[in-house]
């Protein structure tokens, strides 16, 4: 007897090249396509760079989440899935809203891409984001530090919350990583040092930046790529343009193709100030590139189990950050180790079990539901 496929409709605000979009769309695309029957919505689609040609995309065509609430609601009346699942504030706030009206109530799934408690959420969208939350069906955590800031800070039951972490395609990236780039040769001599990010406060390039002149000091010919668009560029472009870095740090923007920087750099430093769980840390990981990262909440800790498979240094530190850099740098010995061990630890965050999970929880929920 032939089953009717479930029908889920992911949400999001836009297809920018973003680490939860990216995310998202893979898990999109990757579900079994016997069980269930995918739908991507977003919001607004003038800036995308993720292709979603393997998945039902429907454009709302509305660049602020308020604006679109009627075009949500009318579409979600229509096509009446099963589960609906979203990222990012906005989305979710506005599922919560459009759900209200609904005449019929969709298993809803929230994912929180990034630790709640170091957001710059104001107090109105922070207490609207965590109603969202806690009437939601289940909230999807990418580590077990933001599972328990939920948990301690928000009063969100523990019963509602999975920890599920990113996934990598391993595949891809070993495929992609070996492909060249314009700005790296493997014959190179100087020390090359990759991060990746978008260019705002959160992601805190600009320590990294402050970090360059120490580690100049003992590598005059190190280079610092920064791969990443985003609101402070010219900010950060003026930082080292005042330290008369240009020569030694160069704006890459955003790259289809980061995974050919990782492969051929000597470190990648993630200078976060606050994360949910930093896909880009467990990329250069597999990548063989060894890493620096800010011990920030939430992520690197898990990811790096307490610094065995990274280095970990204090949030908002410079000085902390060329010391990892430069503790990498000076001792081959430690370079080798991590590359090795990076490489091993990323089998963890193998894309198919991610997969695999969501489709567990998607399964068990509408068993529950109905």
């Amino acid at each position: 007897m032939h089953k009717e496929k479930k029908k889920i409709t992911f949400l999001l605000p836009s297809l920018i090249l973003g680490g939860a979009e990216l995310r998202v769309v893979a898990l999109a695309e990757a579900l079994d396509p016997t069980i269930y029957h995918t739908q991507l919505v977003v919001l607004d689609n003038d800036d995308a760079a993720i292709s979603t040609s393997g998945i039902e995309t429907v454009v709302l065509g509305e660049k602020r989440a308020r604006n679109a609430f009627g075009k949500l609601y009318a579409f979600l009346k229509k096509e009446r899935p099963a589960i609906v699942f979203t990222t990012l504030p906005q989305t979710t706030i506005l599922l919560y809203l459009a759900a209200l009206f609904l005449p019929f109530r969709p298993i809803i799934v929230h994912r929180v891409a990034n630790f709640l408690s170091k957001s710059s959420l104001g107090w109105l969208g922070r207490k609207l984001f965590v109603t969202a939350l806690k009437n939601g069906d289940r909230v999807v955590c990418l580590s077990h530090d933001m599972a328990e800031d939920l948990i301690e800070n928000f009063n969100i039951e523990r019963e509602k919350i999975s920890v599920i972490y990113n996934g990598i395609d391993l595949e891809k990236i070993a495929a992609w990583s070996k492909q060249a780039t314009d700005k790296l040769s493997p014959e190179r001599e100087r020390p090359v040092l990759v991060t990746l990010g978008k260019l705002m406060e959160q992601k805190g390039q600009r320590y990294l930046i402050e970090a360059m002149p120490a580690i100049l000091k003992t590598f005059p010919e190190a280079q610092l790529y920064i791969i990443g668009e985003g609101p402070k560029r010219h900010k950060l472009e003026e930082a080292v343009h005042t330290l008369k870095l240009d020569e030694q740090i160069t704006f890459l923007g955003a790259q289809a193709n980061p995974y050919a920087y990782f492969a051929n750099a000597d470190i990648f430093i993630l200078p976060s100030l606050w994360e949910g769980l930093p896909s880009a840390l467990i990329e250069a990981l597999a990548c063989g590139c060894p890493v620096v990262s800010t011990n920030c909440q939430s992520g690197p800790r898990e990811i790096l189990d307490d610094g065995r498979y990274g280095v970990l240094v204090p949030v908002a530190d410079s000085e902390a950050l060329a010391n990892g850099v430069l503790r990498i740098l000076t001792d081959a010995g430690l370079r080798d180790a991590l590359k090795a061990r990076g490489i091993e630890r990323v089998k963890m965050f193998d894309g198919r079990k991610m997969v695999g999970q969501y489709e567990d929880l998607f399964l068990a929920l509408i068993k529950k539901h109905g």
